[in-house]
């Protein structure tokens, strides 16, 4: 985890624990891999991660769990645990817009939905996709 770049520092005690969500539901589009959604990575090991993590390409190497960085996340919330992904969208002035990706069935996700429709989640401001399946909070980091 390159979190240098960002300079955010990740909570203490967390690690991915053999979750691989990250090379699995997103769509990457670069010549190297050419991946649909909701497949899993040539390069990645079930249960182990990424084989080439060292020399990955950058599209990776800009990917940062939310579960990493968000102190108000729970060990329920680890995407293994829960099924879900956060991944922060963009970062501009301050303010990280996270995506919630509903990745299988987590019993959070009534709560889920209620951060994305009144923006509740602390700190944040949200909005909503019109979907069941994602919303968009934004948080202002200080």
């Amino acid at each position: 985890m390159d979190d240098d770049k960002i300079g955010w520092t990740p909570i203490e005690g967390r690690n991915c624990g053999g979750c691989t969500a990250c090379c699995t539901f997103a769509p990457i589009r670069v010549p190297e891999l050419k991946k649909p959604a909701n497949s899993t990575c040539l390069h990645c090991v079930e249960g182990q991660g990424c084989t080439v993590y060292d020399v990955r390409p950058q599209v990776c190497r800009g990917f940062y769990c939310g579960y990493f960085f968000l102190e108000e996340l729970g060990p329920d919330w680890h995407p293994e645990q829960s099924g879900v992904v956060i991944r922060s969208e963009a970062m501009e002035n301050d303010t990280i817009t996270i995506l919630i990706l509903e990745l299988s069935s987590f019993w959070f996700r009534k709560i889920l939905r209620a951060w994305s429709a009144a923006g509740s989640m602390p700190g944040s401001a949200s909005s909503s996709s019109g979907s069941d399946r994602s919303g968009t909070c934004r948080r202002r980091w200080k």
